[in-house]
């Protein structure tokens, strides 16, 4: 009778048992890595019992959290794919934008007809010669230009494109680089200029006075994001209206040709490009450039006992 009954009992608790497991799907998984267990320790030669799991801890277990499933968070915010593809979609729309933002200053129309006029001056050997003494000024994080006129290094640029910079670099084409030193300068000229430690530097050198209204010239300077671009133009006459003097130039003058020297075709600079302004010539406003003309160069030169 009393086996009778345990065998009844026995009926009833496996009876429980499967249905937990169905319910669950956990008493399985646990009793099937169990095996796999102690089939490996046999494998490897342990001597270790087979372990059977009693209703009690098998009913234990079951109730036990599954940690696998509890395991299976979501991910940091910062490792979710659709954070990060809006952050790369977000830092490609800024860049596409900053480009278009350069583009007109860039790709504009009167740049596209410079930067070919250039290419065009470029083939004579001439201009190639007059470009080895034009520089790239640099102060801090501004660009402009200026041109040596002593094979010892002696560089002029305007005032503004190195005001509060104690030591301007210069660059020239051949690739030779050197920090500067203040040479003189006068603000209301907007002229500096600048020494450097140097030998047998190409120069340019000054002409006379500065010619009639209508003669043509080269400009060379480091306009927006270009390096020693070569254009032509011609002399207007002077301004009617800035104090001291300045010659007015029919030409491309853009940011960062600033201290360009205005070059005759004689090859002597006759100017220093240093802004520009906008003005009514018969009937049409335009825009036009200024220069300090190399009379006001050479007396700034001789004041400073150069």
């Amino acid at each position: 009778m009393k086996s009778a009954n345990r065998a009844a009992a026995a009926e009833n608790s496996g009876r429980k048992t499967a249905e937990k497991v169905r319910a669950g799907g956990r008493a399985a998984k646990i009793v099937k890595d169990m095996n796999m267990a102690v089939r490996r320790d046999k494998q490897m030669g342990k001597n270790k019992e087979e372990e059977h799991l009693s209703d009690e801890e098998i009913e234990a277990l079951l109730l036990e959290p599954d940690l696998e499933e509890e395991d299976e968070e979501e991910p940091p915010i910062y490792e979710r794919k659709w954070l990060k593809r809006g952050i790369g979609l977000l830092l490609a729309l800024i860049l596409v934008g900053n480009i278009l933002a350069f583009w007109p200053q860039v790709y504009s129309m009167a740049a596209i007809q410079f930067l070919a006029k250039s290419a065009q001056l470029s083939q004579d050997e001439t201009i190639q010669a007059y470009k080895e003494a034009v520089v790239v000024v640099r102060a801090g994080d501004s660009k402009g230009t200026g041109f040596n006129i002593s094979d010892e290094g002696l560089i002029m640029t305007n005032y503004h494109v190195v005001e509060g910079t104690e030591h301007p670099v210069i660059h020239f084409a051949d690739g030779r680089s050197y920090v500067s030193e203040w040479a003189a300068a006068d603000e209301k000229l907007d002229l500096a200029l600048l020494r450097i430690d140097g030998e047998r530097l190409p120069a340019l050198e000054l002409a006379a006075e500065t010619p009639e209204p209508g003669t043509t010239f080269y400009v060379i300077g480091n306009p927006l994001f270009f390096y020693r671009i070569a254009n032509e133009g011609k002399l207007l006459g002077w301004h009617p209206v800035i104090s001291p003097s300045r010659v007015m130039l029919a030409a491309p003058i853009y940011k960062g040709n600033s201290g360009s020297p205005v070059i005759s075709k004689e090859g002597l600079v006759i100017g220093v490009v240093y802004a520009t302004t906008d003005i009514q010539m018969e009937g049409i406003r335009q825009t036009v450039g200024l220069a300090v003309p190399v009379q006001h160069v050479r007396d700034f030169l001789r004041e400073h006992g150069f």
